[in-house]
């Protein structure tokens, strides 16, 4: 097949980039860095010095590397200006407060940015959406259901900016948002993990609690990892590869009290989602699912080198 592209992977920092450079490098043609670092990257600027840090790790050449900005509090026009003029930029994602690793920059909603929405209408970025509510009093299985039902958050962003170049539903997890992505045009996509096609909740909590299946957004149903495994094999371009691999060191992965969110999946992603299609005798949608459609959804070319 042709080398797949992860449009959705956390590169982290320190030690920890060059681990996760070298494996995401490995097998793919395409690789989209995730911005939730410490601190964050809001700026160009702030992308640029991480894309040379990149750079800097040995056997990266195989792989060409890009990177979301994360849209924070302190995101003005201008910023949003800025970076659509830099070629390394594909997108800003949207991180609700507190919801995930490094989100305490975010913003509650997009809706209350209306200065920085509309500059990104007059982008070429793409928005890119972690889909859940920030209000803590909703239930954490809820959360992402409630931001993708019918004129919900999602909807209402879709309906004031039409004009946005292309949405990205990332990590989806429920039939609320497959069918988000169903019911609007070909600007609105979804990447979707390997975990969340191959093991529901029942995996994680049904005998003890695993810690490296705990994830944002949190497994879901068993229905609703059915849906998800139709979306990915059905052929559809408006589902792509997204591992959202997003390791953490032992002492905070495998701690007695309040484990960090994140699989840690990019070592061995491409056989993962191999056995996610082969389930339902769907292989050979895989490379369109791994490695076309994700690309052409961003405007780049798919690979034309191979891997078995």
């Amino acid at each position: 097949m042709r080398r797949p592209a992860d449009l959705h992977v956390h590169l982290r920092q320190g030690d920890a980039l060059a681990i996760n450079v070298r494996y995401a490098a490995r097998h793919n043609s395409y690789v989209l860095a995730m911005p939730n670092t410490s601190p964050p990257l809001i700026t160009s600027d702030d992308i640029n010095k991480y894309h040379q840090k990149v750079l800097g790790v040995p056997h990266t050449a195989q792989a060409d590397f890009y990177y979301a900005a994360y849209m924070s509090k302190q995101t003005t026009p201008e910023i949003i200006r800025e970076l659509d003029l830099n070629p390394r930029v594909l997108g800003i994602k949207f991180y609700p407060t507190g919801q995930t690793t490094n989100s305490e920059h975010g913003v509650v909603s997009m809706l209350d940015h209306p200065d920085v929405m509309e500059a990104l209408v007059r982008s070429n970025l793409i928005l890119q959406i972690h889909g859940e509510e920030a209000d803590h009093n909703i239930d954490v299985f809820d959360r992402e259901r409630q931001f993708y039902a019918p004129g919900g958050q999602a909807d209402q962003i879709m309906e004031k900016y039409p004009g946005l170049k292309g949405v990205v539903a990332e990590h989806i997890t429920t039939i609320q948002a497959v069918d988000f992505v169903l019911r609007h045009g070909a600007n609105v996509a979804a990447t979707i993990t390997p975990q969340h096609l191959l093991v529901n909740r029942n995996h994680m909590l049904g005998n003890k609690m695993l810690s490296n299946a705990f994830c944002k957004p949190i497994l879901k149903r068993e229905e609703d990892r059915l849906v998800l495994l139709k979306a990915a094999t059905s052929g559809k371009p408006s589902f792509f590869m997204g591992t959202d691999s997003a390791p953490h060191v032992k002492s905070t992965k495998e701690t007695s009290c309040g484990c960090a969110a994140g699989c840690f999946s990019i070592p061995d992603a491409t056989l993962l989602y191999a056995e996610a299609f082969d389930q339902v005798d769907k292989l050979q949608m895989l490379e369109h699912f791994s490695s076309i459609f994700g690309p052409r959804f961003y405007g780049l070319k798919p690979s034309m080198e191979h891997i078995t």
